[in-house]
């Protein structure tokens, strides 16, 4: 059985016991999360993409973490302009715990 999710305006296909990295959520280190914007739910090889009611993925939060650096560097040649940024997007690590479907 996997889902995809929708969360933090993006998505994700997942399964039972995976970890996956999404974009901060509100909470700490061993809380439960609910995602319920779920998009699409396969179940015994039947592909599902409309009518979830009573349908939710339960997570669980392991970790708050930053992504790597992504340097931002602009340049205009012949004129000495240079500038670099750097930016470290904060990130939820989480464990799928189960998805239910009734």
């Amino acid at each position: 059985m996997y889902a995809v999710i929708q969360t933090g305006s993006k998505q994700y296909c997942i399964k039972e016991g995976e970890i996956i990295d999404v974009e901060k959520m509100p909470g700490n280190v061993g809380e439960k999360v609910i995602f319920g914007d779920i998009v699409l739910l396969c179940k015994d090889g039947q592909l599902k993409a409309d009518d979830f009611e009573g349908a939710s993925v339960h997570g669980e939060i392991i970790d708050q973490v930053k992504d790597e650096k992504l340097v931002v560097f602009k340049y205009k040649k012949r004129k000495r302009c240079r500038r670099m940024k750097g930016h470290r997007q904060k990130l939820s690590r989480i464990k799928i715990v189960s998805i239910c479907y009734c």
